[in-house]
């Protein structure tokens, strides 16, 4: 629907227009277009924890009870807790529901500079719903960005997908996290310039996720006592990212690289002396998209220092352990305690059939490794941490039908194995590391969903 300059619609009728048409709401004035744009979701979906494994979720609303998140299944099996009861999760929501608002302006030097507004309603803070009567979400920031575009390239600046990852290797999936196990997935502030040859630098939101370790070295002390407990760590520039795309009608590959300065800054409660530690990390990654007659194969393989950008954070960044008995007594200094970098592959692959106009499925598997013992250096984070995942794996087949235009029913079954899960005993004068039980998570979803 076009709504020329000088034509009046008011909110109401434009809301009853946008929802009665399958296709987007373009608003024309003048050299600039508004477009509305989104979907209707429904989905209901059924998550199976055996009894080797539980989501740490308490709630079906928590995003972490039916969807599936490695960081948030939490190992059973462990010395205080023999193994897990089963339970299944089961939830019918429509937070995937998502509403965009777009601009395109067209400037008489041929410039066109553009904007892009999305929210959805899967905020993780559920405070104030109440399934019972209401099933009220508050709508949360996907993306907020503008752009700047010429002949020779264009300039983004705001809230973006990460030019870290490639959007187009993703599956359509009922399930909205997808290759879970081996996605890069990560939207933040950035800067980017991306040329018309297909080559994007960004300066991009630094952060730093840590673990508290302790090495065999110091025995005896008690666990590092620093400042800041919950390990933010802290970076002093911003994240470089590149990635080089080639595409043409049959195919897209894409080459990245992640630049990273990671840190922690904090007082040793013992000396009371200030410690300031950064590591410089790197991580490459390679996806594609190929066509073929009737479908698709999608790809990706990512490794080094990715930390956060993977998984949904299923890895921390790092490490800070000990080097030295001295490191938790009045004598600490910044040399007695060292920040190893956690080092992760993950990958995925996808192959997507069409089978007629109307029906089309996809299958994929995707995995992840998370190198948390830095090499058997005995700098495991201690304890019974839900988040030392050594690896995790999963996959899925789905089937869409979609009997009218823009409107989808999706059937998806997939399984996730979150494997040898580790911790250390107290006995730090030895580096055995016991594996755990692994945990399984069986999942089932339908969807119906209206785009518009």
């Amino acid at each position: 629907m076009k709504c020329i300059t000088g034509c009046k619609i008011g909110l109401v009728g434009l809301l009853v227009s946008m929802f009665s048409i399958a296709q987007a709401v373009d608003i024309v004035s003048g050299n600039t277009t508004v477009s509305l744009k989104g979907f209707i979701r429904v989905n209901m979906l059924s998550a199976s924890f055996d009894k080797a494994s539980k989501s740490s979720a308490n709630d079906a609303d928590d995003l972490s009870a039916a969807h599936y998140f490695p960081a948030k299944v939490i190992k059973c099996n462990l010395p205080t807790i023999k193994e897990c009861t089963p339970r299944t999760f089961v939830d019918l929501t429509s937070r995937q529901t998502r509403f965009a608002i777009n601009t395109s302006t067209k400037l008489d030097d041929g410039t066109t500079v553009g904007s892009v507004i999305e929210f959805d309603f899967l905020n993780t803070n559920v405070t104030g719903s109440n399934s019972v009567v209401s099933n009220s979400f508050v709508p949360r920031m996907r993306l907020a960005y503008a752009t700047i575009a010429d002949a020779n390239g264009t300039w983004t600046f705001g809230q973006d997908w990460t030019t870290f990852q490639t959007t187009d290797t993703y599956p359509e999936t009922v399930e909205f996290l997808g290759t879970t196990d081996g996605v890069i997935f990560n939207r933040q502030p950035l800067i980017r310039y991306t040329t018309s040859g297909g080559f994007s630098i960004g300066l991009e939101k630094p952060a730093t996720t840590l673990e508290a370790g302790k090495n065999k070295l110091v025995a005896n002390a008690s666990a590092l006592s620093l400042t800041n407990p919950t390990f933010i760590g802290t970076s002093r520039i911003p994240d470089i990212t590149l990635k080089y795309v080639f595409k043409n009608a049959d195919m897209s590959v894409a080459v990245r690289g992640l630049i990273r300065e990671l840190g922690y800054e904090g007082t040793v409660v013992a000396s009371g002396k200030q410690i300031s530690i950064y590591e410089i990390g790197y991580a490459l990654g390679f996806s594609g998209k190929f066509n073929f007659d009737g479908g698709d194969v999608r790809f990706t393989v990512d490794t080094g220092n990715i930390g956060r950008y993977g998984s949904f954070g299923s890895a921390k960044d790092g490490v800070l352990y000990a080097t030295s008995q001295n490191a938790v007594d009045v004598n600490s200094t910044s040399k007695d305690i060292k920040l190893d970098l956690t080092n992760s592959t993950l990958y995925s692959l996808a192959i997507k059939w069409n089978y007629d106009t109307q029906v089309r499925s996809t299958i994929a598997f995707a995995g992840q490794t998370i190198d948390l013992d830095n090499s058997k250096k005995g700098n495991l984070p201690v304890g019974s941490l839900p988040t030392q995942i050594v690896s995790s794996t999963g996959w899925f087949f789905n089937v869409f039908y979609s009997p009218i235009k823009n409107f989808d029913i999706g059937f998806e079954f997939g399984q996730n194995l979150v494997s040898n899960l580790k911790y250390r005993t107290t006995d730090f004068a030895s580096d055995k590391l016991k594996p755990q039980v692994k945990g399984t998570v069986n999942r089932f979803e339908l969807a119906l969903k209206y785009s518009f």
